[in-house]
């Protein structure tokens, strides 16, 4: 069995853990890490994944004012979470927060209301979308009316 983590980066930083198994994945935890904890909850991770996931952050120039005197607290995560990857040669996949609506829509599971709690359900929704993508993983749909 594998296992792979996806994380929404941040200052508080959501992750999922996937197990994959028979060619199909599930999600099998889920929770936050502070970015001040991040590298240790990355080392600490038992069985170590073989890929990690994320959501990928970028700039654009309309919201670029609300980055003046940020130290952008995201991309700092990516880059432990990339570092993590390298010195551990692990797959390392990432995709873009515009895939969430989708994901919502694929598994039922909705963004909460709460933003305290919204960073682990972005990154069960990141792991979820990619396994979909693969046929690892079955939507809302198909688990409720069998293979479409």
């Amino acid at each position: 069995m594998r296992t792979s983590i996806w994380i929404d980066p941040g200052v508080m930083n959501g992750w999922c853990k996937f197990e994959i198994e028979n060619g199909m994945a599930r999600a099998v935890a889920m929770g936050q890490v502070h970015i001040d904890d991040l590298t240790k909850f990355l080392e600490k991770l038992d069985p170590t994944p073989s890929s990690v996931g994320y959501e990928s952050y970028k700039i654009f120039r309309k919201k670029a004012g609300a980055h003046i005197g940020s130290d952008v607290p995201a991309l700092q995560a990516i880059g432990m979470i990339k570092s993590y990857a390298s010195r551990h040669g692990k797959v390392l996949r990432d995709q873009p927060s515009s895939i969430l609506k989708t994901a919502e829509m694929w598994t039922g599971i909705y963004m909460p209301s709460d933003h305290s709690q919204s960073h682990q359900i972005a990154a069960l929704l990141h792991g979820s979308y990619f396994y979909i993508t693969e046929g690892m993983m079955r939507t809302r749909l198909e688990e409720n009316h069998g293979q479409i």
